[in-house]
């Protein structure tokens, strides 16, 4: 069997970084192309696209804040378990 170790306190601030960095969520840039009926197909591809981008990031931000969150829950259930056991056996955590 493996010992689980770990330092609380470091984990706590990587999750604490995620969870910083899922909440700032940048802006997706926009641009204004003139309307011209050369360039409507290319402005409404670089629409698309840009709607994309701006969908994945916010995928990617959500998903970063839901494993911070977990993390952090991990955390606490590991150091609230240890020192469950630690007191069971008499000794302090």
């Amino acid at each position: 069997m493996r010992t689980f170790d770990f330092d609380p306190d470091h984990a706590r601030a990587l999750a604490g970084d995620l969870l910083g960095a899922a909440l700032t969520t940048p802006t997706t840039p926009t641009l204004h192309v003139p309307d011209s009926p050369a360039l409507a197909r290319f402005s409404d591809a670089l629409h698309r696209a840009l709607t994309g981008v701006d969908a994945q990031t916010r995928a990617v931000h959500d998903r970063a804040r839901q494993l911070a969150e977990d993390s952090a829950s991990a955390v606490t259930a590991a150091v609230d378990t240890d020192r469950a056991f630690a007191a069971e056996l008499g000794r302090r955590a």
